[in-house]
């Protein structure tokens, strides 16, 4: 076990008579603290795309530690992930040697409505071979791109293809890039549903106010919808309704002690969290209006000779 080799261990363990119990749950709590430890150490190399020492990692426990379930799953991790950049990369490639076809025919263009003497080393049948060539490595692409679900790439890999053959006729792909993209489309809305609504609810509970608000006014819009949603917003505006009632009834107090600028202020934090609170606006309108007069009669005041 010194060696972390819980594997040999083990089966020493098993083989020698009488069977140690004590000796084989030991050997298994180590193993899987080891095997906890150096999974997190390939998944950190799995995030920094060091796809060869996490692979040696990964064939390291396999061979010294228990079979565990877990080192099937990271394995089939690391081949996609490995597969999935090599498919990127090869996806760049290809589309910038279309780029890079698409100037060279431009250039050939030019030249020859420029000067009728140019020798092009490019005919039509070589731009076509060159094309049909890059067309089906789009398309090919594209494919293993749907195959990992990859949609925004197929999309693009698909969409080039067509640019090279405006021709090309294939419902399969066309309708797997939408529906995959209608998915993952469906997925990230319900990821950020539940961001807002988690948010939404520790808002309510702090009352933050502010939080409230702004959590509430994108939650009230489409594509967000259903019941827990829909019971939130209720408890957010209950709240919102409740003190700003209470702002509403200290500004009536404050203005009947002829405080109309605090009344003003209070009503105005009202007015924020319930805007359609009857009789606010009407209120407001009415206090600004005395104020204005009181600003002027002080102010004629002040500008008059002693």
């Amino acid at each position: 076990m010194a060696r972390n080799a819980y594997k040999q261990a083990l089966e020493q363990a098993e083989q020698t008579q009488p069977i140690d119990k004590k000796i084989i749950s030991k050997i298994q709590r180590e193993a899987a603290v080891y095997r906890r430890q150096q999974l997190k150490r390939v998944q950190t190399l799995l995030i920094q795309k060091q796809w060869a020492e996490a692979q040696t990692l990964l064939i390291q426990l396999t061979e010294s530690q228990p079979h565990h379930k877990q080192f099937d799953r990271v394995h089939k991790q690391l081949t996609r992930l490995r597969n999935e950049e090599a498919l990127q990369i090869a996806s760049e490639q290809c589309l910038a040697e279309v780029a890079l076809l698409k100037i060279k025919i431009q250039q050939s263009q030019y030249d020859k409505r420029n000067d009728t003497s140019t020798f092009s080393w490019w005919n039509q049948d070589d731009w076509q071979r060159e094309k049909q060539k890059l067309t089906e490595q789009l398309m090919e692409l594209s494919t293993q791109a749907i195959a990992y679900e990859k949609y925004d790439l197929a999309k693009k890999t698909f969409e080039q293809a067509l640019t090279l053959d405006s021709e090309i006729k294939n419902q399969n792909i066309s309708r797997s890039i939408y529906q995959g993209l209608k998915q993952n489309n469906a997925a990230t809305i319900a990821q950020r549903q539940n961001r807002l609504v988690s948010q939404l609810a520790t808002a309510i509970e702090d009352e933050n106010f502010e939080q409230i608000i702004k959590i509430k006014a994108i939650l009230s819009n489409p594509p967000f919808k259903g019941s827990k949603v829909s019971r939130l917003l209720k408890s957010a505006n209950r709240l919102l309704t409740e003190n700003a009632l209470e702002l509403d009834q200290q500004g009536d107090s404050v203005y009947r002690q002829g405080n109309i600028q605090t009344a003003i202020e209070l009503w105005q934090q009202a007015k924020i969290l319930a805007p359609d609170l009857s009789g606010l606006q009407d209120k407001l309108s009415r206090a600004q209006k005395v104020q204005n007069k009181l600003n002027a009669l002080r102010q004629s005041q002040q500008s008059s000779p002693e």
